[in-house]
């Protein structure tokens, strides 16, 4: 499950094969519901595009691990995009990265890490080069996007557990310029690896929303290239 950017739905994806929409606050029934991935192995679920889209990490018919694209507006219309991945028992659990919109996903077990960047048209999945390792991983984590080095043009930075160790993980964007504060991928970040609201101030009707901060260091200049 997934709650939406402000905090007011709730999303899931359940082994009966459903993608539900929840209003928590309101009633224990879904406001919205549509068919999700066609096997049923086990998925995962994310708003992506500001809320307006969810992005689904499931199985198809074929047992072949797939990402779908559902209107967060209209569940019951199905599927609007997907992307097909590969076969293999564990399921992709995905990262994302709304700044740049770039989805980050892997399973236990994997050696290697899927990168799409998704937009909000056609054709909504862009395949980016993989992260592939030498060794199966037990898991990736991801750290605040505060921890990114700026100047390297770094988007995420994570902790890929293994069999015998921890070791960090840096995703990047390619850029010649590295002198300048790259402005098109580093816009305002929100703080989500902070509370906005207390559970009480939710229950009681409040809608929180992150507070942003600015990732530019203080003696670069903004500039793209």
């Amino acid at each position: 499950m997934a709650w939406s950017p402000d905090g007011k739905l709730l999303a899931t994806v359940c082994k009966d094969g459903k993608l539900r929409i929840y209003d928590p606050r309101k009633s224990a029934d879904p406001v919205q519901e549509g068919a999700g991935p066609e096997g049923h192995r086990g998925a995962r679920v994310v708003w992506v595009c500001d809320g307006k889209y969810l992005m689904v990490s499931g199985f198809d018919s074929r047992s072949e691990r797939t990402l779908y694209l559902h209107s967060a507006e209209s569940l019951s219309s199905g599927a609007i995009a997907s992307a097909p991945t590969d076969v293999s028992p564990s399921t992709l659990i995905p990262f994302y990265d709304p700044d740049t919109s770039v989805v980050i996903l892997t399973g236990k077990g994997d050696t290697r890490v899927y990168i799409f960047e998704i937009v909000p048209e056609a054709p909504y999945f862009l395949e980016c080069a993989s992260f592939n390792s030498s060794e199966p991983h037990k898991g990736l984590a991801f750290l605040p996007k505060t921890e990114c080095v700026v100047q390297e043009v770094e988007v995420a930075r994570g902790l890929r557990l293994s069999k015998t160790s921890i070791e960090p993980v840096v995703f990047r964007v390619p850029r010649v310029r590295k002198e300048f504060f790259q402005d098109d991928v580093y816009p305002d970040t929100a703080v989500w690896w902070e509370s906005s609201l207390t559970a009480s101030a939710w229950l009681a009707g409040s809608d929180g929303k992150h507070h942003s901060i600015s990732l530019k260091p203080k003696d670069m200049t903004p500039g793209r290239g």
